[in-house]
C-alpha cells in the first residue's frame, strides 16, 4: 500500500502526523538526513499497519493506526531528549486545499477578464487620441476624417462595381480613362483599355 492508494482526506491525516513527528525532531535539532530517515520509517510503518487491517481502509482504520503510534516526542533520539526538556511542539494541522472552481465559472471569469482588458485598452486609446487632438489644435481630426473618407470611397467603389457587374479595375485606370474622356475630342474616338 502506498500514498497513491489513499484519497486526500486520509493522506492529510497521515501527513499531519508525519509533520508533527518532523516538527518534534526539528525542535530537538536532529539533523535533516536523520529526520528524513525517521519520518520515512514511520511512514512505512503506517502503511504496513494499514495494509494489515484492510485492503481498503476506512477513516476509522486510519485514525486507529495513527492512534496506535507513539507520540511524536518519542521519536527523538535518547541523547537529544534532554534538549527538549518538556517542551512539546504544537501539532501541525492538516493543510486544507482550496476548492477547485467549476469549469463554467472559470469560463465566465475568463470571458469577463478578456472583456475587461479590451475595455481598458479602448479607454486608454481614447485618452491618447483626445490628448493628441488637444495638443495639435484640431489638425489631427481633419486628417483622420479625410483618411476615413478616402478609404470609404475606395471601399465603396469596389462595392459599387460588385453590385453593377462591372469588371474590377484599379482607381488609376479609372482616373486615366476619365481624364482621357475629358481631354479627347468628341469626334467618335474613345479611350481604349490597355
Amino acid at each position: 500500500m502506498t500514498a497513491a492508494d489513499f484519497g486526500p482526506e486520509f493522506r492529510n491525516l497521515i501527513d499531519a502526523r508525519l509533520d508533527a513527528i518532523d516538527q518534534a525532531l526539528l525542535h530537538a535539532h536532529v539533523a535533516y538526513s536523520e529526520r528524513r530517515s525517521i519520518v520515512s520509517e514511520v511512514e512505512t510503518q503506517i502503511y504496513e499497519l494499514l495494509s494489515r487491517r484492510s485492503e481498503n481502509p476506512a477513516h476509522d482504520d486510519v485514525v486507529a493506526v495513527l492512534d496506535s503510534l507513539d507520540p511524536p516526542e518519542s521519536y527523538i533520539p535518547e541523547e537529544l531528549r534532554d534538549r527538549v526538556a518538556g517542551a512539546i511542539p504544537t501539532p501541525v494541522h492538516p493543510k486544507t486545499a482550496w476548492p477547485q472552481l467549476p469549469l463554467h465559472v472559470v469560463r465566465i471569469v475568463s470571458k469577463f477578464a478578456v472583456a475587461a482588458g479590451c475595455v481598458l485598452v479602448l479607454v486608454v486609446l481614447n485618452v491618447v487620441i483626445v490628448l493628441i487632438v488637444a495638443s495639435t489644435n484640431g489638425v489631427i481630426p481633419w486628417v483622420v476624417t479625410a483618411a476615413g473618407i478616402a478609404w470609404l470611397n475606395y471601399a465603396g467603389l469596389g462595392w459599387l462595381r460588385s453590385k453593377t457587374g462591372k469588371a474590377p479595375g484599379t482607381i488609376i485606370r479609372d482616373l486615366r480613362n476619365g481624364l482621357a474622356a475629358l481631354i479627347a475630342p468628341k469626334n467618335g474616338t474613345t479611350a481604349t483599355e490597355p
